[in-house]
């Protein structure tokens, strides 16, 4: 059995790999972790006064082309290229520590990827790697907000064919680990 579950930094992100762990243990399934980064929210980032400043892309170019003097080469602390890896090695850093605290035992592996569509991202990810049910958390928005926001859970769920596995905040999560804790494992 294959199981995909995404997550994206937060602790109730994290709830799902912690309510899925236990499951994929009984089963001796093998888990994929994934991590969808959106490259449009990577920065480069400018020397600021001795502190460093994210900035969007392109920003210092533009001040340029304004007349702002920028000096990008020695202002330049972090290029966008940089900003992408220094956050695709932190994205797989952080999947690496939740894998090795739910998944102890079992075949698992930590994928990063860039998209600017989250959903379309996540479901192709399914697709290609044969998973036979996604875990993911939600936030529970409904009405207005998910017509705002939009729902990349719901989005996912209409994209696959195999079945999606929602876990919120009220979902019960055994005692194994919890978000923000030590995530050592409790006697059963």
């Amino acid at each position: 059995m294959r199981i995909l579950v995404t997550l994206d930094g937060s602790q109730l992100a994290e709830r799902a790999l912690a309510a899925i762990a236990p499951w994929a243990k009984s089963w001796g399934a093998e888990v994929a972790l994934l991590r969808v980064l959106d490259p449009a929210e990577e920065r480069e980032t400018p020397e600021s006064g001795g502190r460093r400043v994210a900035l969007p892309s392109g920003l210092a170019a533009a001040q340029g082309l304004r007349g702002i003097p920028v000096d990008p080469m020695r202002r330049l602390t972090e290029d966008r290229g940089q900003a992408l890896e220094s956050a695709r090695v932190t994205a797989e850093e952080e999947l690496r520590d939740a894998g090795s605290s739910y998944l102890a035992g079992l075949t698992w592996t930590a994928n990063v990827l860039f998209a600017e569509d989250a959903p379309e991202a996540i479901a192709a990810f399914a697709r290609d790697t044969s998973v036979d049910f996604v875990a993911m958390s939600s936030h529970g928005r409904s009405g207005l907000g998910e017509a705002v926001f939009g729902s990349v859970v719901s989005e996912v769920s209409r994209k696959l064919s195999v079945p999606t596995i929602v876990v919120g905040e009220q979902t019960a999560v055994r005692p194994q680990a919890q978000p923000g804790t030590s995530r050592a494992t409790t006697p059963a």
